[in-house]
Formats: structure tokens, sequence, C-alpha cells
């Protein structure tokens, strides 16, 4: 009998460290879990954090823009394409005369250089194009004429893809020929 009571005795002993140590691996599992889960959490913030800095700086950017184009001049739709400095818009290769230069004489940068008809839009006009952006009249190319800008882009596959299409013009400050 008093083997019967130790063997039963150890018998829920074992039983007893084996739910233990189980009920401890489904914590420390549960744990991790918890702690995965914080982390994701806390990368979800963080992400959150980052968009609404870079929502409220395009919202900032909006409202000045607003502010702008309130003291514009909507001068009506014009057909928009876009050129780079290379031969398949200029003509020129890099290394040659002149390459990557404007009418103007200043060099071609991006989301700023357009090409216009400087006799609608003056050189140094500054204008907004409807979902492009602001631009300033620094070229002047020989098939732009009339309602027609055609804006800088350094690449090649940008422009190519941004195609050609009409967008409303907004102008900030009218240039003058000299």
């Amino acid at each position: 009998m008093q083997k019967q009571t130790k063997l039963i005795t150890a018998l829920i002993f074992i039983f007893l460290i084996a739910l233990i140590l189980t009920q401890g691996a489904e914590s420390t599992s549960r744990m991790n879990e918890n702690r995965r889960n914080e982390q994701i959490f806390v990368q979800k913030i963080s992400f959150l954090k980052t968009q609404n800095i870079a929502l409220e700086y395009e919202l900032e950017k909006a409202k000045e823009l607003k502010d702008v184009l309130l003291d514009s001049n909507y001068i009506g739709e014009f057909e928009i394409t876009y050129y780079t400095s290379g031969i398949e818009s200029t003509g020129k290769n890099p290394g040659d005369r002149g390459y990557g230069i404007t009418k103007s004489g200043e060099p071609a940068k991006e989301n700023y250089t357009a090409s216009t008809d400087w006799s609608i839009l003056p050189k140094g006009t500054i204008f907004y194009i409807e979902d492009v952006g602001i631009r300033v009249s620094a070229d002047e190319g020989e098939g732009i004429k009339g309602e027609r800008i055609d804006s800088f882009e350094p690449d090649l596959e940008t422009a190519l893809k941004n195609g050609r299409h009409m967008a409303g013009i907004y102008v900030i400050y009218w240039g003058v020929n000299q």
C-alpha cells in the first residue's frame, strides 16, 4: 500500500511538473508573441507618425500653393509635353556645345525649367501647370508655338511616361522679353 501511495504521489508530482512546464512554455510563447505584437505595433505607430509628418508637409505646401494661386492669373488650357537635354529632344549629345543649357543661358533644371512661346509666356514668367507644378519660362524651342509648354525632365523614360496632355495654366509672375 505504501508503495502504491509513493507511486501515486510520484505520478502526481511528475504530472504537476509536466503541467507547470507546459504552462511555462505556453506562457513563454505568449510572452514572445506579445513582444512581437508590441514591436509590430511600435513599427506601425512610427510609420503612421512619418506619414502624418509627410501629410502635414503636403498640406502646408497645398496651403501655400493655394495662396499663390489666389493671386495668379488663369490663362487657359495649354498642351503640355516633356523634353530632355538629350539628342531625342534637342539634337545635342553630352559634351556638345550648349548641351543642357536653355535659350536664356541657364542650365535646364528638373521641376523648374519649361520651354514656352515667349510671345505668350515671356522669358522669366513663373507659372503653375495643374497637376505638374510650378515652372519658369527659361527656354524657347523651335517646335513650341502658341499654347504649348514643354516641361524639362532629366530622364527620358519619365518624359515619355508623362506623355502629352492638356492642363490649366496659372501665371504667378509675368516675365519680360528683352
